[in-house]
């Protein structure tokens, strides 16, 4: 490497650091860096994207802990920062062993990649404790058979429909039942092609390069697999035609706009909302979280929350995802930050996140006791479609497998490259880094 390779390498660096600082200090409560809280308080630092709701509860477990403890939040908000931004910055910030984080926030797939840097977390749980966590969500809170993570919430895919917009077709009532019992994706590639929607975008989903696209991916993907081991290649049938499938939904069938490429989670809800989608792919908590950004679309009878659509023959396939807490190794608060995490397992915070913002529990008695079930229609419709959920693949580097390959992904749907130009060109990159194992 010359010596000016070198310079802007450091240059780069340097940047990324300054970067770095800056977000920290603008997101951070400025007490963050102070040491003047009294000797009797014990602060813990907690990273992730807030909810108002969220921010009630913690304002709540503050009060409540007057004296005690007080969470300091290092907010990195979804309008400001996607969440591939926020891994990004979080990894950054880990590596440097700061014992200046308790509590951090990750998607479930980030949890292999943090454990490094996590506490494990069995001799402070009892089983009990452990017993009451829903059972999926629990096992994937593992890493190397250690308890690395709490499930903070559940995520399952769903679809959004506007339905006064799916009342122009003339068959209505039929194409409504067929998606309450997940439509084929054949039978709603039909539907979008109807010339009622033709001045509406018929489905809308993330497609930039970051996981959201590796969502939809893993959906189409018929089978069970670690797609990124060495005994898997990407030019596997079922692969391209999986990712031949999200290709032709913008240009052969066109019922997705060119601007889904554009799309993450931070600008889905007003990209739908703005352009008068008819379908979106989103999560349980999609709604809430646009109805923030969008205030006057409060008429819920206007939205349905159906399945996604399967493939003719195939059995039905929604991914599943969520976000953790985990407990930083080198925070010098653990007794108060685990009091902090355990927080938010109790029955009633899980609750105010499910009734409030439409955060699926984590605990399992939400999905066992018929009283609960009973009382939220939408949590039966929930745990119906977890009974079909799929996980994407796990691995210390799954996180850096998906970022080559949605990168890949969304030049072809951009038609740069052909499917199998770009799953060759994904392949070769991973192969090179090493297995995902």
């Amino acid at each position: 490497m010359d010596h000016s390779s070198k310079n802007r390498i450091a240059f780069v660096a340097f940047i990324f650091a300054l970067v770095l600082i800056i977000v920290l200090h603008i997101f951070i409560k400025p007490s963050f860096f102070s040491d003047s809280e009294s000797d009797d308080v014990t602060v813990i630092r907690y990273v992730d994207n807030i909810t108002g709701v969220q921010q009630e509860l913690i304002d709540r477990f503050n009060e409540e802990n007057k004296g005690k403890i007080r969470v300091e939040l290092v907010n990195f908000p979804l309008a400001k920062f996607s969440s591939h931004e926020r891994k990004q910055l979080l990894t950054k910030y880990l590596r440097k062993k700061s014992d200046q984080i308790d509590i951090f926030s990750a998607d479930q797939v980030w949890i292999p990649r943090f454990s490094n840097w996590a506490e494990p977390l069995d001799k402070y749980f009892t089983d009990e404790e452990k017993g009451r966590i829903e059972s999926s969500a629990f096992e994937y809170c593992h890493e190397d058979s250690q308890f690395i993570a709490v499930p903070l919430f559940t995520d399952i895919g769903v679809m959004y429909c506007r339905n006064d917009l799916l009342k122009l077709h003339p068959e209505y009532e039929q194409i409504k039942s067929e998606l309450k019992n997940s439509v084929t994706w054949e039978r709603f590639i039909e539907i979008g092609k109807s010339k009622v929607f033709r001045n509406h975008p018929f489905y809308v989903f993330s497609a930039d390069n970051y996981e959201g696209l590796m969502c939809s991916f893993s959906e189409l993907y018929p089978r069970e697999t670690n797609l990124f081991s060495y005994r898997n290649s990407l030019m596997d049938n079922k692969i391209k035609f999986a990712a031949g499938f999200i290709v032709d939904l913008v240009n052969k069938y066109k019922i997705s706009p060119d601007d889904v490429v554009l799309l993450q989670e931070n600008n889905l809800g007003n990209f739908f909302y703005e352009n008068n989608a008819v379908f979106l792919r989103g999560w349980p908590n999609s709604f809430p979280s646009f109805y923030y950004v969008n205030k006057n679309t409060s008429e819920n009878e206007k939205y349905l929350c159906v399945p996604l659509p399967h493939f003719k023959g195939e059995k039905k396939r929604f991914v599943r995802g969520g976000w953790n807490l985990m407990l930083s190794k080198y925070s010098p608060n653990k007794e108060a930050a685990l009091k902090f995490v355990k927080y938010w397992l109790s029955d009633e915070v899980q609750t105010i996140m499910y009734e409030r913002q439409g955060f699926l529990p984590t605990l399992e008695k939400f999905y066992t006791d018929e009283n609960l079930l009973n009382k939220y229609d939408m949590l039966k419709f929930y745990k119906e479609l977890l009974a079909y959920s799929v996980y994407r693949p796990t691995g210390k580097y799954y996180t850096i497998f998906s970022d080559i390959l949605t990168r890949y992904l969304k030049l072809s749907i951009k038609q740069k490259l052909t499917v199998n130009e770009a799953l060759k060109k994904a392949e070769f990159e991973i192969k090179a880094l090493g297995s995902g194992k």
